[in-house]
């Protein structure tokens, strides 16, 4: 179970569990990846792994972060969501110490940057899939196009649209 830190925004945890996430894979699995905002890991072959994250508040505040991995190939399964194929990080699942050392890995990573909030968008931005290409959002209510131009230190995407930057906390990103 990890603490939220009183100064560490609700909004940073996803982003900081992905970027946790991609440097534990690179560390453990030596697989390139990117992170696709806002929960998204991907490499050449598709989505990788997706993070779901909550904080909870209360007498016990606390925060709960869900991660499905992808590690080997499921030929049952095609795609992620339309249009987004499933990837995988190996050929075959590998053994329970490598396994093992990814978990410990992001734990650890997780842990250190929710203590150092300034250091999570910085890392987020520099391993961040489609930046600069045309991308598709669309929230419940609303579809944006526009050109992937950044991340707000909040952890909000930005997009070049028809009218001008807007910041976006919520929707699903798609490349066009």
């Amino acid at each position: 179970m990890f603490t939220l830190p009183a100064a560490t925004p609700q909004g940073l945890v996803t982003p900081a569990a992905g970027v946790a996430l991609q440097a534990a894979v690179t560390s453990a699995l030596d697989v390139p990846t990117q992170l696709k905002w806002v929960n998204d890991l991907i490499n050449a072959s598709g989505k990788v792994a997706g993070i779901l994250a909550q904080a909870v508040s209360g007498n016990c505040p606390h925060l709960i972060v869900g991660i499905g991995i992808n590690l080997a190939p499921d030929p049952k399964r095609q795609l992620a969501a339309p249009g987004q194929p499933i990837g995988s990080l190996l050929p075959a699942i590998p053994d329970d110490a490598t396994k093992a050392a990814l978990v410990a890995q992001w734990a650890a990573h997780f842990d250190s940057l929710l203590r150092q909030a300034h250091l999570i968008m910085p890392a987020f931005r520099a391993h961040a899939a489609w930046l600069g290409e045309l991308v598709t959002l669309s929230e419940p209510a609303h579809v944006t196009v526009g050109r992937l131009v950044g991340f707000a230190d909040d952890g909000a995407i930005i997009l070049d649209t028809a009218n001008g930057e807007q910041q976006f906390h919520d929707g699903t990103l798609r490349r066009r």
